[in-house]
């Protein structure tokens, strides 16, 4: 009996960082040799993370002094360091976070009718939500922005549109919980 071997051709994403677009690419996907790779073929693992990767939460320790924290300048966030959430949900792959030091701005890029603070500290929490075109029923984006210090804990609540009898209406969205516990080295942040 002859075997046949199927190449499968899949379209291949790539997140751009510096733009925020999405581009998809058609090259196609090769099948996997019939032997493994040889150990010299594999990358080298890199010392620095590459443009645009995100890096753990505390990548520098985060400033933590008794003063009111100064927000960030407009310049300041054109150039903030991409982080990572410590757990983020399928539904939230959209979103984004970025710090500068003790504060961090997390963006969403999905249609968003309402943010709001659920519980925890007020005190310097930030949110945006841009002006929607005549054709949009909501703004594309939102921001929530907040500084980080030691025994935080905060719930932000990014509402949406969701499925109703007979059509759509504003419904739970999106949650993100901040905490961070005294003695610990970085906060938690966890959007889903």
């Amino acid at each position: 009996m002859k075997t046949r071997r199927w190449q499968l051709v899949l379209p291949v994403l790539a997140v751009s960082a510096a733009a925020g677009t999405l581009v998809v690419s058609q090259a196609g996907a090769q099948s996997p040799p019939d032997t493994a790779p040889s150990p010299s073929a594999a990358p080298a693992p890199s010392a620095a993370p590459a443009a645009g990767e995100e890096q753990a939460i505390d990548f520098v320790p985060i400033p933590t002094s008794d003063e009111k924290p100064k927000p960030p300048s407009g310049a300041e966030w054109q150039s903030a360091t991409a982080v990572r959430f410590t757990a983020k949900g399928p539904r939230a792959r959209m979103c984004k976070m970025v710090r500068v030091r003790e504060w961090v701005k997390v963006r969403c890029d999905r249609q968003t009718t309402a943010v709001t603070q659920l519980g925890g500290a007020a005190e310097g929490a930030f949110f945006w939500l841009p002006q929607p075109k005549d054709s949009e029923p909501a703004p594309p984006t939102a921001e929530v922005m907040f500084p980080l210090r030691p025994g935080d804990r905060r719930v932000f609540e990014l509402f949406s549109y969701g499925p109703a009898y007979g059509g759509s209406m504003i419904s739970p969205g999106l949650v993100l919980q901040e905490h961070w516990i005294a003695g610990e080295k970085a906060p938690v942040i966890v959007i889903r």
